[in-house]
């Protein structure tokens, strides 16, 4: 049952972009912090994701005792595209550019998350 409130739960934040809310948090604070560097957009939205995705694999490893199976990035990174693609009419060209970063950082943290780990979970 935790692992179905997982999925649900990894699902419903990827489509309808609340994962988006948290990486903005992430990017103000980035250029808090650096003040005197500004990293350039892109790159630090895609840190950014990639936070996001690891504090979402953490959630996973306390919410359900494992780190995220690989159908769960593999449907996330289908949500964002659904999701994408559904409202490609009404998005700026930022806010895609910012969804094919969340996407590549699904990419990566999905492959880091593959290396600690013994066994490779599937679903």
């Amino acid at each position: 049952m935790k692992t179905v409130v997982a999925y649900i739960l990894t699902i419903v934040l990827t489509y309808f972009s609340l994962t988006l809310v948290v990486q903005l948090t992430i990017m103000f604070l980035i250029r808090v912090v650096l003040r005197n560097f500004s990293p350039p957009v892109l790159l630090a939205q895609f840190c950014a994701a990639i936070i996001t995705w690891t504090l979402l694999d953490n959630l996973w490893v306390a919410l359900e005792g494992g780190h995220i199976p690989i159908l769960a990035y593999g449907l996330s990174f289908i949500a964002l595209s659904f999701n994408n693609y559904i409202n490609r009419r009404v998005l700026t060209d930022a806010s895609q550019f910012m969804i094919g970063g969340e996407q590549w950082a699904i990419v990566v943290v999905s492959l880091i998350s593959l290396f600690p780990i013994s066994q490779i979970r599937w679903y």
